[in-house]
This record gives C-alpha cells, sequence and structure tokens, in this order.
C-alpha cells in the first residue's frame, strides 16, 4: 500500500493535485488507516497515471472525468479527435494574429492605424509636421477609419495624393501653425476656406461633406487648440 506522497512521487504529479482530483471526482478516495491516513494501491496508481496523461494530450478535467471509469475505446477516440480539431483551430487563430504581428512589426509598428495608413504618417512625420500635429492627425486618421471603414483604400489613396501635393502639405503645416493662434485671427477663416476647397477637390464624386469633418472635431476638440477647433468646423460648415 501507498501513502499519498509515495503514490504522487510515482506518478510524477503533487499530493496537492491528487487531493484536487479526490475533490472534483476524478480519482475516489481510497481507503483509510486506523490513523486516519489515505492508503493507495495499484489501481489507484493505474488511473491517476491515465488522468496524467490524459492531462498531458489537453484534455480537460470534466472530460477526463467522463473517459477515465471504465471507457468505451470508441468514447476516447471521439475525444481526442474532438480535441485535435479544436487545436487544429486555435493553431489557425495563432497562425493569423503572428501574421497580423509581421505585419505591424514590418511597419512602423503603430498600433492605432491600419499599416498602410501608419506607413504613410511616417511620411508625413518626415515632412516636418511636430510630434504633437502628428499624434492629432493620427487620432483623425483613427477617426475615419472607425467612421468610414468600408472607405479605407479611398482614405489611403487621398492620403498618398496629399503627401504629395505641395499645397496640401503647406495647407497641413498652416493648420498646425494654428495652434498658437488666437481663435479670432483672421488667419482661421483663411485656412478653412483653403482647406475646405483642396479637400473639396479630392474627395472626389458624391457630396465632401460626407466625410463628415465636424464629427472629427467634435471627438478631436481635446487635442485640437480654439483655432483649430474653430478651423475644422468652418471647413465642416464649407463642406456641408
Amino acid at each position: 500500500m501507498l501513502t499519498i506522497s509515495e503514490l504522487a512521487d510515482l506518478a510524477g504529479v503533487t499530493p496537492r493535485a491528487i487531493r484536487h482530483y479526490h475533490r472534483i471526482g476524478v480519482l475516489p478516495e481510497p481507503p483509510r488507516r486506523a490513523n486516519g491516513y489515505r492508503t493507495y494501491g495499484p489501481a489507484d496508481l493505474i488511473r491517476l497515471t491515465r488522468i496524467r496523461r490524459m492531462q498531458d494530450v489537453g484534455l480537460s478535467l470534466a472530460e477526463i472525468g467522463r473517459l477515465v471509469g471504465e471507457p468505451a475505446a470508441g468514447d476516447t477516440r471521439a475525444a481526442l479527435l474532438a480535441l485535435d480539431a479544436e487545436l487544429a483551430r486555435r493553431q489557425d487563430e495563432l497562425a493569423e494574429r503572428r501574421a497580423a504581428i509581421a505585419a505591424v512589426l514590418a511597419g512602423p509598428g503603430d498600433l492605432a492605424l491600419p499599416a498602410e495608413l501608419a506607413v504613410l504618417l511616417d511620411r508625413a512625420a518626415a515632412l516636418g509636421l511636430p510630434p504633437a500635429a502628428i499624434a492629432v492627425e493620427r487620432d483623425a486618421l483613427a477617426l475615419l477609419v472607425a467612421l468610414y471603414p468600408d472607405r479605407l483604400p479611398r482614405l489611403v489613396a487621398l492620403y498618398t495624393e496629399a503627401l504629395g501635393d505641395r499645397r496640401m502639405v503647406e495647407l497641413g503645416l498652416r493648420f498646425t501653425a494654428l495652434a498658437d493662434t488666437p481663435a479670432d485671427d483672421p488667419s482661421v477663416d483663411a485656412v478653412a476656406t483653403e482647406l475646405a476647397e483642396a479637400l473639396r477637390d479630392r474627395a472626389g464624386p458624391g457630396p465632401a461633406g460626407d466625410w463628415r469633418v465636424d464629427v472629427m472635431a467634435t471627438h478631436l476638440q481635446e487635442a485640437l487648440s480654439a483655432a483649430q477647433q474653430r478651423c475644422a468646423e468652418l471647413i465642416g460648415k464649407e463642406l456641408g
């Protein structure tokens, strides 16, 4: 006869694990000696070894409890086939997640934006936009993607064209400069008018206001100065 510690050593588990198996009914409680200690025999060792092997292949304790007594061979095979299918599904899911991570790591590593836009935002930074402006630009692009997920290819095309357009780059820098400008300064109106005109030219067929600059301005108001907020509101009105 074996003590719980001896059984645990032979089966490669801990006494605590054995007590847990007793509590959940996977391993029946053995008889006790007169002194109150549990005593185990060969059958307990065989059953415990089987439980450990089942856990090693990934079966849950609930499944093990159903199979470990006197299971039919077909039941065990069906459980293993189901487990194998689940592991294959998880493997595919992990492969997709790793591919997504690889795509991010291959670019700027910006999780706020799709990789195509993150690359373009890096180009914008290289053109001289300060970090604060890049942060606002990132939020604006993220909002556009959230508001118009089906327009991502169009947004990428527009942003690519804008970065290659000297006038748009200059207007972007002028909008950034409004951070230090009083909200009632005449330059705010001028920048708004020119930006609205430029955005209308680039919006393509349909109302330019479909891009909802006013909604973006509302969501970004904490990141924008009073002058930039007013400029965005004026652009929204002109495009509406």
